[in-house]
């Protein structure tokens, strides 16, 4: 991370940058030793201080736990369950997507490549575009 700008971030969100033997910012991409990396507590903090409803069942829970909750809620797993399946137009030899329903894919902003998922994309830039000096937005 630039000296001059600290960021901070969670360790959800750092973490894919880390499976990596030379660490580079997610945000700056600058190479950074990952003993170094301050723990965002005031965001954590108010993660922490804010409630929500549960989409599914509409109990209240504070942020920092909803994700927690929400793969353990019986009523969102329910409307999971009832969310249409991928089938295929046409018969295919390909196989079948995971059968997670809406599943999120990114395209790289540097060359291109198409149907990658959060880890795949982070995983992608750093392997091929690591030393890229374009920035782009994601």
């Amino acid at each position: 991370m630039k000296p001059s700008t600290a960021s901070l971030f969670c360790g959800e969100c750092l973490q894919p940058c880390l499976q990596v033997p030379s660490p580079l910012c997610p945000l700056c991409r600058m190479p950074f030793d990952p003993k170094k990396v301050e723990k965002a507590s005031s965001v954590e903090k108010q993660l922490s201080s804010y409630k929500a409803p549960c989409r599914g069942c509409s109990k209240k829970v504070t942020l920092a736990k909803m994700r927690s909750h929400v793969s353990s809620c019986a009523k969102v797993q329910e409307q999971m369950a009832n969310c249409p399946k991928f089938v295929p137009v046409v018969p295919t030899s390909q196989p079948i997507p995971s059968n997670i329903p809406n599943r999120s894919t990114f395209v790289c902003p540097y060359c291109g490549a198409r149907n990658l998922d959060q880890q795949e994309l982070v995983k992608h830039c750093m392997e091929n575009h690591r030393n890229d000096p374009n920035k782009v937005l994601v």
